[in-house]
C-alpha cells in the first residue's frame, strides 16, 4: 500500500477522540490508516490529539509572526515566519528520507506547500496539496489584488503539483484554481459531510443540560466557531442582545471561545470555550436552533452536522450558503447582513415548537438524501490519492 510523507500545517489534531476545531485529519488521516496506508507525519509542536497509531515528528518552529507594529510590520514579520515555516519542514524531511522512501508527499493546508513541492522535485516523488478553504479571496478582481493578504494560499495553488484536494466549505477554492488558469482535471473537490454514526439523544440532552443549569423546558440558541471577524463575531453580539430582551427565558451557549472576550453579561449566556469534535457533536444534542453569522459562508461544517442532528438553522446567504440549507425549508437564509431580519426569524423559531420540530426533521432528512457521510467521504478521498500515484 502507499506510503505517504505528509507535511501537516496544524498542530497535531488526528486523534478523533481528543482534537478539538475541525475533526478534517482526525477522520480521514485515521481512514487512510484503516485502508493499509503507510503514514509519517511531519507537524508544528503543539496540541493533544496526535493519538498513537500514526508515527510523527514535530518541526523547529521559528519564532510566531509578531502582531504589534504597524501593517507593513506585522506583514513582513507574517513573511517572514511563513519562509522559516517552510525551511523547517525541509530539514525536517530531508533527514527522514535519508532514511526512508516515499510513495507522496502530502501538504495538508497551504503553509507547506512550498516545502512540499521542493521535496517531491528534489527526491523525484510525487506530490499533492490539500486546502481546507480559501475564505474571501473569490471576492478579488483582478485575483492579484488578494496578494497580500492571501499570498500562502496564492503560493500553493500557483505551484506545479500533481494533485490539488480541496475541501468544498462554501468559499469555493475550485474557482480560485480555475480562475488562476487550472483546468478542471487538475483537482478534486470534496464536500463538507455528516457524523453518520451520532444520534440525536434526548437522555444526552437531559445530562448535558443539567450540567450546564439550564431549565429542561428553556428553548436554548447555540453558536460554534472561533472568535474571528470572518465569523461574523461582530453580528452575533447584537442579535443575542435583541433575543435576550425580546425572550427573557431563552439560552445561548457558545463553542469555541470563552467567556472573556465576549462582550456581554448575562446570567442566561454558557460558553463551553474549545472542546473535543466528540463533545461538539454532543452539544447539538444539547440546543433546539443552530446558528452562524459567518461572512464568507454558511456551508461549514458545523451547519451541516447541526441539520443531521434534527436542527433548524439560521445564516447569511453568503458563498455557497443554498447548498447546505434551503430557505424557509431546514432553515433560513439571510440577506447579508441584516440583522433585522435574522433577529426576526430567529424569534419566529423561538416562538414556535412546532414550527422548529417540522423544519428539524425535514433539515436531517434533506442533509441524509443530499449530503454525504464521512465514510463515504474517506472513501473518495482515499480513491484521488490511490489515482495520484497511478498517473
Amino acid at each position: 500500500m502507499p506510503k505517504v510523507l505528509i507535511l501537516n500545517s496544524f498542530p497535531c489534531d488526528w486523534d478523533p477522540d481528543t482534537v478539538e476545531g475541525s475533526p478534517e485529519n482526525a477522520y480521514i488521516l485515521n481512514c487512510l490508516a484503516d485502508s493499509g496506508f503507510e503514514l509519517f507525519i511531519l507537524a508544528p509542536p503543539g496540541g493533544d490529539a496526535c493519538g498513537k497509531r500514526i508515527p510523527y515528528r514535530t518541526i523547529k518552529m521559528p519564532a510566531p509572526a509578531g502582531k504589534r507594529g504597524n501593517r507593513l510590520k506585522r506583514y513582513l514579520n507574517h513573511v517572514k515566519f511563513y519562509i522559516h515555516l517552510n525551511r523547517a519542514f525541509i530539514s525536517e524531511a530531508k533527514e527522514i528520507l535519508k532514511e526512508e522512501k516515499f510513495d507522496l508527499i502530502w501538504a495538508i493546508g497551504t503553509p507547506a506547500a512550498p516545502a512540499a513541492h521542493w521535496l517531491g522535485e528534489k527526491y523525484r516523488i510525487k506530490k499533492a496539496v490539500k486546502a481546507p478553504g480559501v475564505f474571501e479571496l473569490n471576492s478579488y478582481h483582478p485575483l492579484i489584488k488578494a496578494l497580500p493578504l492571501y499570498f500562502v494560499d496564492l503560493i500553493a495553488f500557483s505551484l506545479p503539483f500533481d494533485r490539488f484536494l480541496l475541501v468544498d466549505d462554501g468559499t469555493q477554492p475550485d474557482q480560485v484554481l480555475l480562475r488562476m488558469g487550472r483546468s478542471r482535471d487538475q483537482f478534486d473537490i470534496f464536500p463538507n459531510p455528516y457524523p453518520e454514526e451520532w444520534k440525536i439523544d434526548d437522555r444526552k440532552r437531559r445530562e448535558l443540560r443539567g450540567k450546564l443549569d439550564i431549565p429542561e423546558d428553556a428553548v436554548t440558541v447555540g453558536w460554534a466557531a472561533r472568535y474571528h471577524p470572518l465569523k461574523g463575531v461582530d453580528l452575533i453580539t447584537p442579535i443575542v442582545r435583541e433575543i435576550l430582551e425580546r425572550f427573557s427565558g431563552v439560552y445561548f451557549v457558545f463553542a469555541g471561545f470563552r467567556e472573556d472576550v465576549f462582550p456581554l453579561r448575562h446570567p442566561n449566556l454558557r460558553f463551553l470555550g474549545m472542546i473535543p469534535h466528540r463533545e461538539m457533536l454532543d452539544f447539538y444534542n444539547l440546543i433546539d436552533i443552530f446558528i452562524q453569522t459567518n461572512r464568507a459562508s454558511s456551508y461549514g461544517l458545523p451547519v451541516i452536522e447541526a441539520e443531521y442532528l434534527g436542527l433548524p438553522v439560521i445564516g447569511f446567504r453568503v458563498g455557497a450558503s443554498e447548498r447546505a440549507v434551503v430557505d424557509g425549508e431546514t432553515g433560513f437564509l439571510i440577506r447579508p447582513f441584516d440583522l433585522g431580519e435574522y433577529v426576526d426569524r430567529l424569534s419566529l423559531l423561538i416562538s414556535d415548537q412546532n414550527l422548529r420540530e417540522e423544519i428539524g426533521r425535514k433539515a436531517r432528512k434533506w442533509i441524509i438524501d443530499n449530503h454525504i457521510s464521512w465514510k463515504t467521504r474517506c472513501e473518495m478521498e482515499r480513491k484521488a490519492l490511490i489515482s495520484i500515484l497511478r498517473e
